[in-house]
């Protein structure tokens, strides 16, 4: 178990993994990760790792997030930019945003040139907008459980789930 108190956290060229029976833990960043990879290593039978992330905002550029198989991560609310950078949701559960209320626990989730990739476990988003710009967003196993943020102006992200529509392109399989 490793835990961190608050930020900011700056990851410049750096491997940051969640080992397969680990639990580790964040306080409020902001985040800031460039060329870097984020990792949720796979779980083991009987463990499951966990990696949370109290609040945000996240900044990747250049940079990788794995959530492997079995693996459970939650980023709370803030938003978070990918730009340059693969955002790969394999493991059990990926939750983003704050389960408190979709209105003060809201995020923009937005990827520039870069992908999302939902490919098995369950995806929750509470209060999320999500955005791409010339990228794509592959959604394509598992479970999607997502709501835009309630309130009229939201602490992040905007009223109605958005996805951009420049030079986007969106994969959804059933």
């Amino acid at each position: 178990t490793v835990r961190f108190g608050n930020g900011p956290f700056y990851f410049y060229s750096a491997t940051v993994t969640n080992g397969a029976a680990g639990t580790m833990t964040f306080g409020t960043g902001p985040f800031y990760a460039y060329g870097s990879t984020i990792a949720n290593s796979d779980g083991t039978s009987g463990a499951t790792p966990f990696m949370s992330f109290a609040g945000g905002p996240y900044y990747f550029g250049w940079s990788n997030l794995n959530l492997n198989a079995r693996s459970v991560t939650q980023f709370g609310a803030g938003n978070m930019d990918f730009y340059s950078s693969n955002v790969t949701l394999n493991g059990d559960i990926a939750t983003f945003g704050s389960s408190a209320t979709a209105a003060t626990g809201s995020s923009t989730l937005a990827v520039a040139g870069g992908s999302l990739n939902h490919l098995a476990g369950t995806f929750n988003g509470y209060g999320i907008t999500i955005a791409q710009v010339y990228g794509a967003t592959i959604l394509s196993g598992g479970s999607i459980n997502l709501a835009a943020p309630t309130a009229t102006a939201p602490t992040a992200g905007y009223q109605n789930l958005h996805y951009n529509p420049y030079a986007m392109a969106l994969v959804a399989q059933v």
